[in-house]
């Protein structure tokens, strides 16, 4: 099942204000993460989603808790559901 366009901004958003609030760049972000500052940008923005090798780089680089990912996934699942059922 592919996760809606939703959760992909909700991630993004998720992660720029971790990203903001710890007064770190983009620029910084990437460098930390060996990737590039625009495939940072485009996850922000929700045109993609990381791969799960960057996410888990970014939880701990951005001090995001894990379980904060996993309900938004149980969210966007649970909505992709409800939708299928009516």
């Amino acid at each position: 099942m592919v996760l809606p366009k939703s959760f992909h901004l909700k991630l993004g958003q998720l992660l720029r204000r971790a990203r903001v609030g710890q007064g770190l760049t983009q620029v910084e972000v990437a460098r930390c993460c060996r990737t590039g500052t625009q495939f940072i940008s485009n996850i922000e923005r929700g045109v993609c989603s990381p791969p799960l090798y960057l996410l888990a780089r970014l939880l701990v680089v951005l001090r995001i808790d894990k379980m904060e990912v996993i309900f938004l996934v149980h969210g966007a699942l649970q909505r992709e559901l409800d939708g299928e059922c009516r």
